[in-house]
């Protein structure tokens, strides 16, 4: 008798971008011969027509699982959504602008998953390659990383109860998967990538829409991320660093206000990032 594969969980988040996300589904479709998967759409009350265009492709079988949020979660609050919908013993957070090109994709991602030992998060090749993109090595081999691009994550069921949730501080998004991964190498847990399978992704997704709230945010949540996990001493001589590039880049970009803002968030939540930071 055939070994039983583990059931897949796929969740994707959508807001106001349903030809992405359509032809992200349509392409799970096409190409997975899996035998075992569900997918998982998270709505964040988009006013393009997302939701009614959603619930037909539910009717047509592509979405097994539709949440509808009634007002936009982000992706943080988004992925949480997820893994707790999930009834798979792997979850796969993929973003909406991502599309399967190949066939055995699942079969590729699920087989590194299941040879791995103490395995945290698996990712996968990104297409078209970014350029000097350290979340997405060079190389035809797999590898242990630091962290994997957030577009498409495996995350093992025991990983995921090990470690809890995505930071929602993070809301509505960006370093949380740096974050997340953070934690999951200090609790003995690997980041790998793997070359295999190739996943196209346009990048950028729904943020594109909002460039000074992108901008903002890249600020803020990357300091979260670093206050929260990086050592004390190179703290010291990392901030004064980043602030002076920061500031400096604020006064060219015209955005000196979106910088102070971001980390005066940080500086007046102190308290709650010290509290999780002794608790790691």
């Amino acid at each position: 008798m055939a070994e039983k594969k583990p059931l897949v969980s796929i969740s994707v988040i959508n807001w106001n971008g349903i030809l992405d996300t359509e032809r992200c589904l349509r392409s799970i479709r096409k190409f997975t011969s899996y035998p075992r998967y569900e997918v998982i759409v998270i709505d964040n009350a988009s006013s393009d027509g997302s939701v009614e265009r959603l619930e037909q492709l539910k009717k047509e079988g592509l979405i097994h699982n539709l949440i509808l949020n009634s007002e936009n979660q982000g992706n943080t609050i988004g992925y949480n959504q997820g893994l707790k919908a999930a009834r798979g013993e792997y979850v796969l957070l993929l973003d909406n602008d991502t599309e399967i090109i190949e066939g055995q994709w699942l079969e590729k991602l699920v087989d590194v998953a299941q040879g791995e030992k103490n395995l945290g998060m698996l990712g996968c090749q990104l297409l078209p390659r970014p350029e000097n993109d350290s979340w997405q090595p060079n190389v035809e081999k797999q590898i242990d990383v630091k962290c994997v691009c957030g577009a498409a994550m495996l995350i093992p069921r025991n990983a995921a109860r090990a470690v809890g949730e995505f930071d929602e501080k993070f809301s509505p998004g960006y370093y949380e998967e740096v974050d997340y991964c953070e934690r999951l190498r200090k609790n003995g847990l690997r980041v790998v990538y793997s070359p295999q399978p190739k996943i196209r992704h346009a990048g950028a997704g729904s943020f594109k829409k909002m460039p000074d709230t992108t901008y903002f945010l890249s600020k803020r949540n990357r300091l979260r991320m670093q206050l929260l996990n990086f050592p004390a001493w190179k703290l010291i001589f990392l901030l004064p660093y980043d602030f002076a590039v920061s500031v400096a880049g604020g006064l060219l970009k015209g955005k000196l206000g979106l910088v102070l803002k971001a980390y005066g968030e940080n500086l007046r939540g102190w308290g709650e990032i010290s509290a999780k930071r002794r608790a790691r």
